[in-house]
């Protein structure tokens, strides 16, 4: 029985990690109220990959597939946070279908900008998301230490044109279902996420940042 036991939860334990590989730093404690139980509340949130399915981003965040773009406000290139030594590229990313379904790309050594989503400058939310941790396909941790953003740190975004700053606002985890914090805002907001908690990647990390 115990064996029985035992062999389940390293199946369930190997399954989150390979659905779940993450973009942060050391095994960080579960945040209150979004302990291992989600575990069994939300299993379908939780054993899908990162991004569910286009008819749930639509359903949940209308506006997200709408092009919110224009060529006056070009894609960001590069981002900068200074508190936490992020530097890195920012590369386009859009949905893709794996195994006959259809999930977020996820970006190679850099932060992924989401494509539908505002470029820097726009009066709307600019969302980029990186690996907190990339366990099966070397993908790097641009964002490991994004957990360890305070709020009032500053974030940079580079285009063709300048740079835009930013300084953090919000900080809050949130479950893989509420892709709400990805649609289009009223206002310019720059909105970064990952996995959480590092190794586990059963959550998501969003940090909320608005111009200075």
């Amino acid at each position: 029985m115990v064996g029985t036991v035992l062999i389940s939860f390293n199946l369930l334990f190997l399954g989150v990690l390979g659905v779940f590989e993450g973009s942060a730093s050391g095994l960080l404690p579960w945040p209150e109220g979004l302990g291992p139980e989600g575990l069994v509340v939300e299993p379908d949130a939780l054993f899908r990959s990162e991004a569910s399915s286009i008819a749930v981003v639509r359903e949940r965040a209308p506006g997200l597939a709408q092009e919110v773009r224009s060529e006056a406000y070009p894609p960001a290139t590069w981002i900068w946070i200074p508190s936490i030594e992020v530097d890195s590229p920012v590369v386009e990313i859009g949905i893709k279908e794996e195994r006959g379904v259809l999930v977020w790309e996820t970006a190679k050594w850099a932060a992924g900008h989401h494509e539908g989503t505002a470029n820097p400058g726009q009066r709307s939310n600019i969302v980029l998301s990186g690996h907190i941790r990339s366990i099966t396909r070397n993908e790097g941790n641009v964002f490991n230490r994004l957990p360890e953003l305070d709020l009032g740190d500053s974030v940079v975004l580079y285009t063709d044109e300048g740079e835009h700053r930013y300084r953090v606002v919000d900080w809050r985890i949130v479950t893989p279902y509420q892709i709400d914090v990805m649609a289009p805002t009223p206002g310019e907001q720059l909105t970064l996420i990952t996995c959480y908690p590092d190794w586990i990647f059963t959550h998501r990390l969003v940090v909320t940042a608005v111009p200075e």
